[in-house]
């Protein structure tokens, strides 16, 4: 659907303005003569703002291979947290790696799903799983679920849900079946954005400091691609990213990204 918030003219200016950003992150959190802590504080802010422009390319209605280019900067970002923490010592479970919060987690698996990223981005993903439980995050049912789809092992056998409101009713289209699912579907993109009041990005749209990037739940359309849920009627919902699961229409089985 086309963006109703903000212009094409506000996303330009916001891309261009943080890719300068970007750059100015990537070299600080690339200078051996800072201190480490502050390179990796350097490389996580790398990845959120990397983030942000994927988000943002997709709200600027961006072609596909532009919105893919800035999810693989992301990834790169990622892939940079990783090596700094290994050059620092890290091991696994340190808490310099936990950073992440559920949404950017929840977001960057389901833009492996919904961009058919390449093995080795997906390994990416997938080591930082492994290295950085977060006290538990990273055994959330949810997480689990989208994980395994990259080829992850089933990590968490509880089937719990750190956080159920509003991630209950998209983890129950794993479960249910039939028009079960497309209900469920429709019940989490509805409650989405009102169970978000406590993100940063929430209404951000308000704020004079243009921080506003775009406000989609990449998880449900990844979820309705693993499952091929009928999702037309949340075509025109502000906060279903429709075009981002129609890109790749096909279903797919647990581990079949990766094998690809």
């Amino acid at each position: 659907m086309k963006h109703q918030i903000k212009s094409q003219g506000y996303f330009t200016t916001y891309l261009a303005v943080n890719a300068e950003l970007a750059e100015e992150l990537a070299f600080s959190a690339d200078d051996p003569r800072l201190d480490p802590h502050k390179r990796l504080g350097f490389a996580w802010d790398l990845f959120r703002t990397s983030c942000q422009n994927a988000v943002a390319g997709f709200s600027a209605h961006r072609a596909h291979a532009e919105v893919l280019d800035l999810v693989h900067s992301a990834l790169d970002a990622l892939s940079m947290i990783l090596r700094l923490n290994r050059l620092f010592g890290g091991r696994p479970g340190d808490r310099r790696l936990q950073g992440a919060t559920i949404d950017e987690l929840c977001r960057i698996l389901a833009w492996c799903i919904l961009f058919e990223v390449p093995r080795h981005k997906c390994t990416l993903v997938l080591e930082f799983l492994a290295h950085a439980p977060l006290q538990g995050l990273f055994c959330d049912a949810l997480v689990d679920a989208l994980a395994g789809y990259l080829g992850r092992r089933p990590h968490d056998p509880s089937r719990r849900l750190l956080w159920p409101d509003p991630y209950s009713s998209l983890y129950r289209c794993f479960i249910v079946e039939g028009e079960d699912r497309a209900l469920q579907l429709g019940a989490f993109v509805q409650r989405w954005y009102t169970a978000k009041s406590d993100a940063h990005w929430h209404e951000n749209h308000l704020s004079k400091y243009d921080e506003y990037f775009g406000y989609w739940c990449f998880e449900a359309a990844a979820v309705a691609r693993l499952l091929d849920i009928p999702d037309d009627h949340l075509k025109d919902h502000p906060n279903y990213p429709y075009d981002a699961r129609h890109g790749m229409t096909t279903p797919v089985r647990p581990g079949a990204i990766m094998r690809a």
